[in-house]
C-alpha cells in the first residue's frame, strides 16, 4: 500500500489501489496479445511460403513432362501457387478480412483438400507423393487458419459464422446474376464456362466413385477439377472486382494475369481436359 493511501477511508483506499493494479495489468496483457498476433502472422504467412514455393516446384516438375495429363496439372499447381502469393501478400497488409481474400482462401484450401485424394497421379516414387500430401495438408491447414483470422480478427474475437456463410452466399448469387458494364458480362460468361466444366467433371467423379475405380483415372479427374475450381473462383472473383469498377487493383491484375495463363493451356485442348 502506497504512503499516499494509507491515510485515505477504508473505502477510498480499497479503490486507488485497484486503480493502480489494474493499469498495471493491462500493459502486460496488451504486450501478450501483440506478441501473440506477430506470431500468428509470420505462422500464417509462412505456411503461404511454403504452398507458394512447393506448388511451383511441383508445377515445373509436372510442365516439363512430355505427358499430357502431367503437363495441364501443372497448370492447377501453377494457380494454386499463384493464389498463395496473393495471400501472402494479403497477410502481410493485413487484409484477410476482405471477401476477395475469404473466396481465395476457401480455394486454395479445398485444392490442398483435393491434392491429398489426388496423389495417385504423381511419380511412382513414394517419398515424392508424401512431400506432395505434406505440401497439400499444410495448405489445408493454413487456409482454414487464413479464412479464420479473416472472420474472427487476428485477436480471435468471437464471431458467429453461419451469418458470415449466408450473407457470403446471398452477396454471390446477387452478383452473379447482375452485370453492370461489359467487363462483369465478359467475366460472368467466363464464370459460367468454368462453372459448367468443373460440374461435368464433378459428375464424371462420382460415376468413377459409384464403380469403385480408385485408381489413376479418378485422380487425373481430381486433378483436373481442382483446376476447374480454381479458374471458376478466380473468375467470379474477376466478376466481382468489375462489378465495383476495381480491376485496376494489383490484385486483380494477378488474378487476371493467372486466369489468362491457365486458359491459355486449354485452348484446342479441351477433350483432354474434360
Amino acid at each position: 500500500m502506497s504512503k499516499r493511501n494509507q491515510y485515505l477511508p477504508a473505502a477510498l483506499r480499497s479503490t486507488a489501489d485497484d486503480s493502480v493494479i489494474d493499469s498495471g495489468d493491462e500493459k502486460p496483457q496488451d504486450e501478450k496479445m501483440a506478441k501473440k498476433i506477430i506470431g500468428r502472422k509470420q505462422r500464417v504467412k509462412g505456411g503461404y511460403t511454403i504452398a507458394l514455393a512447393g506448388y511451383a516446384l511441383f508445377a515445373s516438375l509436372f510442365a516439363s513432362s512430355l505427358n499430357p495429363i502431367s503437363f495441364y496439372a501443372a497448370s492447377g499447381m501453377f494457380l494454386a501457387s499463384g493464389v498463395a502469393y496473393i495471400l501472402k501478400g494479403a497477410t502481410v497488409n493485413d487484409r484477410l478480412k476482405s471477401d476477395t481474400y475469404k473466396r481465395l482462401n476457401m480455394a486454395l484450401g479445398f485444392y490442398g483438400l483435393i491434392g491429398i485424394f489426388a496423389r495417385g497421379t504423381l511419380v511412382k516414387s513414394t517419398l515424392v507423393r508424401n512431400v506432395w500430401t505434406g505440401l497439400s495438408f499444410v495448405t489445408l491447414v493454413n487456409s482454414i487458419k487464413g479464412y479464420g483470422y479473416g472472420l474472427k480478427g487476428w485477436e480471435l474475437a468471437k464471431v458467429n459464422p453461419i451469418p458470415e456463410l449466408i450473407n457470403g452466399t446471398k452477396s454471390y448469387v446477387s452478383t452473379l446474376f447482375k452485370i453492370p458494364n461489359w467487363k462483369s458480362g465478359g467475366y460472368l460468361l467466363a464464370t459460367l464456362f468454368f462453372g459448367l466444366l468443373k460440374v461435368s467433371k464433378m459428375l464424371q467423379i462420382f460415376q468413377l466413385v459409384s464403380l469403385k475405380e480408385w485408381g489413376f483415372t479418378l485422380s487425373s479427374y481430381l486433378f483436373r477439377y481442382g483446376k476447374l475450381m480454381m479458374l471458376s473462383t478466380l473468375a467470379f472473383t474477376l466478376k466481382d472486382a468489375a462489378d465495383r469498377d476495381r480491376l485496376n487493383g494489383t490484385t486483380f491484375k494477378q488474378l487476371n494475369g493467372l486466369v489468362a495463363i491457365a486458359s491459355a493451356t486449354m485452348i484446342g485442348k479441351i477433350s483432354i481436359i474434360c
